[in-house]
Order: structure tokens, then sequence, then C-alpha cells
């Protein structure tokens, strides 16, 4: 890859576990904690970070990141935290949504009568787009009597608060817009431009654009000022679509891919035919 054309993503996401209830633990030494444990009756959940200390909170970074990395599933933290489940019977297990992924790994508990696992949090870059999101998750907590359903005994929230730095490209929405795409399903030649914003935080820079619909003989794609451009953030190009062929369109859908920097991951430029009266147009980022 040619480094001069590299721009690096940089991922920093705050993920902030607060306060849920009041616990006889306190901040402090490990020892500190499981002397608390050790006394209390009821199940207990704690968040450690690796120097052993209690906290209601954890910085998720997962530090640079091309932007081809953002095709994976999940960004993972770099920060590995500690789970302290109590009493031993309670375990964790790995589980994974479409937005939210816990990893956990069993070692040597520090306390007594309890499971420790060590913790990492992913989270799905395409989910949630370049602005600052608040998503709630549950962490697959078991024991004898079955998944752990209330939560009481836990000194933190299951919320994840982050911001993701990326590139975001969405077409700018206008009537005229709708009532230009729909004219693509007509019988009549036409041309329509269409606006691309980029509203992430990292510049994107456009290669070629390839057909990928059916009806790709009709319908060219010209690039107009997005030809070759880095559209830095909060910046806007236009593309246009010209139909080639006189009479009504035989497919309902129109695709273009377009390849970020040569890394592998797409943007695509879908317009839909909804029906006689309406027509759609979405970019799919991080394909």
């Amino acid at each position: 890859m040619n480094s001069s054309k590299f721009k690096p993503v940089i991922v920093v996401l705050a993920v902030s576990f607060f306060t849920a209830c009041s616990s006889n633990l306190h901040a402090g030494s490990a020892q500190a904690s499981c002397s608390a444990l050790s006394s209390t009756k009821q199940s207990t959940t704690v968040l450690l970070d690796e120097s052993g200390h209690k906290i209601d909170h954890f910085k998720f970074d997962a530090g640079n990141a091309s932007f081809s990395s953002l095709k994976n599933d999940f960004i993972f933290s770099k920060a590995k935290y500690r789970l302290v489940l109590f009493p031993a019977s309670r375990t964790i297990e790995n589980d994974c949504s479409l937005s939210v992924c816990v990893e956990t790994k069993k070692i040597k508990p520090r306390c007594v009568q309890s499971n420790e696992y060590i913790l990492s949090i992913g989270i799905s870059p395409a989910k949630f787009g370049p602005e600052t999101f608040r998503t709630e998750f549950d962490l697959k907590i078991v024991s004898p009597e079955g998944p752990d359903i209330n939560r009481s005994g836990f000194s933190f929230q299951e919320i994840i608060e982050g911001t993701i730095a990326m590139p975001w490209l969405s077409t700018v929405k206008s009537p005229q817009l709708s009532a230009a795409v729909l004219s693509l399903y007509k019988a009549e030649l036409t041309t329509i431009k269409i606006p691309i914003k980029n509203s992430g935080m990292v510049s994107y820079k456009f290669s070629d654009w390839q057909m990928e619909s059916k009806g790709g003989k009709d319908f060219e794609l010209l690039p107009g000022s997005c030809k070759s451009a880095t559209l830095r953030p909060n910046t806007t190009c236009s593309v246009q679509i010209k139909k080639l062929a006189v009479g009504v369109p035989t497919t309902s859908i129109l695709e273009w891919w377009n390849k970020f920097e040569g890394e592998g991951l797409n943007i695509r430029l879908q317009i839909e035919k909804i029906n006689d009266n309406k027509a759609g147009i979405t970019i799919y980022n991080s394909e």
C-alpha cells in the first residue's frame, strides 16, 4: 500500500459503566475488595482495572486503525479489564450481538469463592456511524439458577458511549432530489445530479465507480466533482446519473460501488424504485 495515501483512522471510544447501586466494595487494593466480597451474602459483580482497583467505567481505545479495518465485524479495545463474579457459581460467557461483542477469558481469581475474567468489548463500526453514540448491552452472566436477569449487586450499568473517527458518506436529501431520482424510472431520457456529503471525521478519497446492476447498460454514473476527489469532513461533491435509453427501465434497483483508496472497503450507492410514485436513494458505508 502507498503509505502517502494512507490516512489512519483514530478510533477512541469512551465506554462508561455508571454506578447502578451502592456496594460495600470500595475502590482500593484487591485485598480490600476480596475482604469485602467474603463478608457479603448477595451476588456481586465488580469491574476492576489491570491494577486490581475497582472502577465504574472504562476507556475503550482501539488505537490507530486503517479505514479497511472498519470492514471487520467488530473493533476491540486495547485495554484489558477484569470482571469479578461472586459467588463462584456465577460465570460469564462470550456473547456477540449485531452491534456489541464481549470476549472473556477465565483466569485464576484473586478472591476466594469467586470467578474472575479478562474482559474486552468490541463494537461494530458500521452499526454506529461517525457520531457520538450511547448504547445498552447485557453481559451474559449465568448461575445454577439460570441467566442472571436481576442485575442487583452490579457496581456499574451496562452502557457504552463513544465516538468513531471514520469517513461517512450520505446523500443530501431534498424534495428536488426525490423527484429527480423517480424520473430515472420514467420513459424519457434524463440526467440527475446527486450531492454527496462526508459527515464523518476523516477524509474520503474516491476511486472509480463500478456499476453492479443488471440494468447497467441503460445508465451511466458520471463522477462529476467527486472524480478523484478527497472529500474532507463536512464538505460535499456531486455525481450525475444519466439515463441512456428511452423507455421504462426493467430493473428496480441500481447500484454503484466505490472503493476507498484501494483498501478493499467499499461504499455502495443504491437507487431503488419503491412504487410508481416513490423512489429512494441510499449510500451504505463500510461494506
